[in-house]
């Protein structure tokens, strides 16, 4: 949730001298980005289909939806602002799949 609030505001956490690396081309990040912008439209489109026949339902639709749109938002921010990162003796990687290891070169 802080990433939601107040990510924007965060600083790359990357160290002085250390070169930053793009891995959200290979991880699918991009996808994400996509997957955000469909499910605000699904769920716009659902809750209006739902609250038709029920409000109460139509509401609890968009509570969830958007509790994912938000963890699809943190995610995305938490990838701008803690990107993968080059030492002069280690990577450092922040992808999902190894969050925040390091490997000597």
């Amino acid at each position: 949730m802080s990433y939601i609030l107040s990510g924007w505001q965060l600083k790359p956490d990357v160290p002085d001298g250390a070169k930053t690396l793009t891995t959200h081309r290979q991880s699918g990040q991009i996808a994400l980005v996509g997957i955000l912008l469909v499910g605000v439209v699904e769920g716009v489109a659902v809750h209006l289909l739902v609250g038709r026949w029920s409000p109460m339902v139509a509401f609890w639709i968009i509570v969830l939806s958007s509790d994912e749109m938000l963890f699809f938002t943190a995610n995305v921010i938490a990838t701008v602002k803690r990107p993968s990162y080059l030492t002069d003796s280690h990577f450092h990687s922040h992808t999902p799949e190894n969050y925040n290891s390091q490997q000597e070169i």
